[in-house]
């Protein structure tokens, strides 16, 4: 209707010139005028749209974090309700642990009697070490004992009685060796194989630890918590597409509110970073219009279009399926930070972006028709408020 009353002029003056002269208004003498208007608003109404794009897909996308236990069982207790804020490391829900205990006792049970058997195995030690003292000054002695009657056999000694003190330095080196094997060995145990052994018991050990604390599920975000699903009895399951609950993040700290928005690809040479847009959306339409066209910028145009991406598979493509060719997809944050508490999660928008890059008159003109869209896009939001649609509508 506005770009009709803007390029009115010529078919207005023609209307006013045959009036003055007195002659009839007849469709002869109105065609050039008329036909003046018609192209004068085709041109306009292109212009316009086709540098200032809309989008009815706009949305503020957020992230969920779906609970999902790592053990089930039944549930024995929820410590949170719909709508409760929590922390990183809270308590969200306990599930039965009665087998979990019992692992845990036994695992330290067996960690126990490793700790006894390393006990054990080091006064063994000591004893074995010294059964090799023991040994080794027997030897001392008896090697002396054969060294000196051996030398002197020949005038004192029967050689008898040298053979024997020979058997025994022998014998008494036998035990040394046996007991240093021994020594050796038992050194080995408690160096080597208790250690590892009590390795494995306390691998084993906190193995039944974590499992037991795995019935205990916390929260690993801060956030909201959302569709509690659970009661208590009820089998908690570690199905992925059934959590027990959800959790909606809270924004970081700093990290400004993003928005996005699909426009169709005819508008790819018009869609640019930094551009500045307006963005309605049904969470903060009110009846007064007051902040409900906010202020934004586009801040990314994704460089590829979904709907054209494939993945390998045992048959070639049949481009006939891929009917819906898909948008350009931008991204987009509030100029003003205090507009984001205005806007929920989720919420459904409309984007009305506007070209002011253009250099020169006809620029300048094409921003100054920017006016046409703002004005018409303040009367589509009012529009929808009044007639009870919210702004799901189409068209331009």
């Amino acid at each position: 209707m506005i770009e009709l009353l803007v390029t009115c002029f010529p078919a207005a003056f023609q209307f006013w010139r045959l009036k003055r002269r007195g002659e009839h208004i007849t469709v002869w003498n109105m065609h050039q005028a008329v036909f003046a208007w018609l192209v004068l608003a085709t041109a306009l109404f292109m212009t316009i749209f086709y540098y200032h794009p809309k989008s009815f897909s706009g949305m503020v996308p957020f992230r969920v974090a779906p609970v999902v236990p790592q053990t089930g069982g039944p549930v024995t207790s929820i410590k949170v309700v719909n709508g409760q804020h929590v922390s990183k490391g809270d308590l969200l829900f306990t599930i039965e642990n009665s087998r979990q205990i019992a692992d845990v006792a036994m695992a330290k049970a067996k960690a126990g009697e490793v700790v006894a058997a390393f006990s054990v195995a080091k006064a063994q030690l000591q004893a074995v070490k010294g059964k090799v003292d023991s040994a080794r000054a027997s030897l001392k002695q008896a090697t002396e004992e054969f060294n000196r009657k051996n030398a002197a056999k020949r005038n004192t000694f029967r050689r008898s009685e040298i053979e024997r003190l020979k058997n025994q330095k022998a014998s008494r080196q036998g035990r040394l060796n046996a007991a240093l094997s021994e020594y050796k060995a038992m050194k080995a145990n408690v160096s080597k194989v208790l250690p590892a052994q009590q390795r494995s018991a306390q691998a084993a050990l906190q193995k039944a630890e974590n499992e037991l604390t795995k019935t205990s599920v916390r929260a690993f975000t801060n956030g909201t918590v959302l569709q509690v699903a659970l009661s208590e009895g009820a089998t908690a399951t570690r199905l992925v597409l059934r959590p027990s609950m959800i959790i909606v993040p809270d924004r970081p700290d700093g990290a400004p509110l993003k928005f996005v928005a699909g426009f169709s690809q005819a508008f790819n040479n018009v869609l640019k970073e930094g551009m500045p847009v307006e963005i309605s959306c049904d969470s903060n339409t009110n009846l007064f219009m007051e902040n409900v066209v906010l202020p934004a910028r586009i801040t990314y145009k994704q460089d590829a279009i979904a709907a054209g991406q494939v993945t390998a598979s045992g048959s070639l493509i049949e481009l006939n399926n891929h009917i819906k060719r898909g948008s350009i997809l931008v991204h987009m944050e509030l100029v003003h930070k205090d507009h984001e508490k205005r806007v929920l999660n989720g919420s459904g928008c409309i984007v009305q972006a506007y070209t002011n890059d253009i250099p020169g008159t006809v620029g300048h003109i094409i921003g100054a028709l920017g006016a046409v869209k703002a004005i018409l896009f303040r009367i589509k939001v009012w529009g929808t408020l009044v007639v009870g649609i919210g702004l799901s509508g189409g068209g331009k």
